[in-house]
């Protein structure tokens, strides 16, 4: 079963926000996410997952309509979505401290088949 990872890592400046975007270039399954909080987020930044699919926002990232922030941590989820070419992976991340930026990574891993765990 082919499958790849779709990295997102951003490093967000001091009080910005961002919208990272990929968009999905074949027929598949989102299977797994995974986000890393470096030491220092101490839970002033957030990030959240959404798929733009067939024109609707669908959050994925396991606290509906919120976001996932936290410190020195990694959090994987799981993701059961059927997406389809030109839908689109939505990765919002917003820093709240007003000193220092922060280097955030999102993971999503794509396959071809269905896969349930």
């Amino acid at each position: 079963m082919p499958a790849k990872q779709i990295n997102f890592r951003y490093n967000i400046e001091a009080s910005k926000g961002v919208e990272l975007e990929y968009e999905i270039t074949e027929d598949g399954w989102l299977t797994e996410g995974f986000m890393h909080f470096p030491d220092g987020c101490n839970a002033l930044v957030y990030a959240r997952v959404r798929l733009g699919i067939s024109g609707t926002i669908v959050q994925v990232t396991p606290i509906e309509n919120d976001y996932i922030a936290l410190n020195d941590a990694n959090f994987p989820f799981l993701i059961d979505y059927q997406v389809h070419k030109k839908d689109k992976i939505l990765v919002e991340i917003i820093n709240y401290d007003s000193v220092n930026p922060h280097q955030v990574s999102v993971i999503i891993t794509w396959a071809s088949e269905r896969t349930l765990r």
